[in-house]
């Protein structure tokens, strides 16, 4: 019985820990100009401090004044899942950064909010 209410808090634990990384889709009108972000990682390069536990690509940089920054939806630290519904989770830095310019006009990005490491909150 023991065993099986550890389990059960275990489990509690892991499935608040999904749930409070929240997901949601961000589109941004590129206008002809830089969507003002900047990303980090990629499955060749450092995501640091980001990510830390699990790799990915994130939100380095908003830029003040830029589309990201004015849309209010784009943080640093992000994790950007999909670009116009395409896995970016397993590119290397080149590659996503090469979809991310790919779209001309609108670009739609999923991504998820992951807790910033400490000294970034």
């Amino acid at each position: 019985m023991k065993q099986v209410m550890v389990l059960i808090s275990l489990v509690s634990r892991f499935w608040q820990s999904v749930m409070s990384r929240r997901t949601k889709e961000v589109a941004l009108l590129k206008e002809g100009g830089s969507l003002g972000f900047s990303i980090i990682g990629g499955t060749d390069h450092s995501c640091t401090p980001f990510g830390a536990k699990e790799p990915g690509i994130f939100i380095s940089h908003v830029v003040p004044g830029g589309i990201a920054a004015k849309s209010g939806k784009l943080r640093m630290g992000d994790r950007i899942l999909q670009v116009n519904g395409e896995d970016i989770t397993k590119l290397s830095h080149q590659e996503a950064v090469m979809l991310l310019l790919k779209h001309k006009d609108e670009i739609r990005l999923t991504v998820q909010h992951d807790p910033l490491p400490e000294g970034f909150q």
